[in-house]
């Protein structure tokens, strides 16, 4: 059995569960240890059975958390060559702790899992997504902080049993929110964010490359709305004749921001 679960999901932190028949892994701990172990535990996670956190970026709504958990829980650590050297610059890891470099030439090989790494056009060197297939042949793909689509992204995510994808703001909203000029320069750069309206786009291709669950990610709390990240994918979906919801043709959910998702498995 392979699940998913998002422990919280937004601009103010991320952090995703992954589990297999062996254990799990996190991407990201962008809330406190503290935070992240109480999330955890609402699903029945134990974190004894995690065997990994894959870091996608530097960004501290992404690496909040990890100094303390890492102390007191030494999984090994996942990160580009870059990333890692940025967090210990920042001095964001306990020393002592087991790095793992990963990265698009040298993809994890963990107990049940296989994780490949996909670079994505942010704001900081190393940034990635990963794309997770388990030894019972399911896939699970995570790709935020992204100002467009990775190279190839289409054709390495196809098929995936779920994708996780950023819908990080609606560009009206953006336009008319208290942000900086600076800020929406960059959030709406080549190495920003990835808007609802690309997004959408990501969603319709991805489905009728077989893909069938979606889960909305990475919400701005300033420019964006979760009705109105779900509706826009949505509506996408619908003028290709997909039925959307629960035992339709596609699943599609908004990540919680503070809390965790549903566990799904399948």
């Amino acid at each position: 059995m392979t699940s998913i679960c998002s422990l919280y999901s937004g601009s103010s932190g991320n952090s995703t569960y992954i589990g297999g028949e062996g254990g799990g892994i996190l991407v990201d701990m962008g809330k406190s240890c503290r935070q992240t172990l109480q999330q955890m535990a609402r699903r029945e996670i134990d974190p004894a059975g995690l065997l990994g956190v894959f870091v996608t970026h530097e960004h501290i709504d992404h690496v909040r958390g990890l100094k303390v958990f890492l102390k007191n829980r030494p999984v090994p650590l996942y990160a580009s060559p870059a990333t890692a050297a940025a967090l210990r610059q920042k001095d964001a890891l306990p020393p002592g702790v087991e790095v793992r470099y990963i990265d698009e030439s040298c993809p994890a090989r963990l107990p049940g899992f296989s994780v490949e790494a996909m670079a994505t056009s942010h704001d900081c060197e190393g940034s990635q997504g990963y794309i997770v297939t388990t030894d019972e042949g399911r896939k699970i793909t995570v790709a935020t902080d992204m100002g467009v689509l990775p190279d190839r992204f289409y054709e390495r995510v196809e098929g995936s049993d779920a994708v996780l994808i950023e819908s990080n703001y609606d560009e009206d909203m953006l336009r008319a929110c208290g942000y900086p000029y600076y800020l929406k320069r960059r959030i709406i750069s080549e190495s920003g964010h990835l808007s609802n309206d690309c997004c959408a786009d990501a969603v319709e291709e991805l489905t009728r490359r077989g893909v069938s669950r979606f889960l909305l990610a990475h919400l701005s709390i300033n420019s964006n709305f979760p009705g109105l990240a779900f509706e826009t994918s949505a509506a996408k979906l619908r003028q290709m004749g997909a039925a959307v919801g629960a035992g339709q043709d596609v699943m599609l959910e908004v990540m919680p921001r503070d809390e965790a998702s549903l566990l799904w498995a399948f």
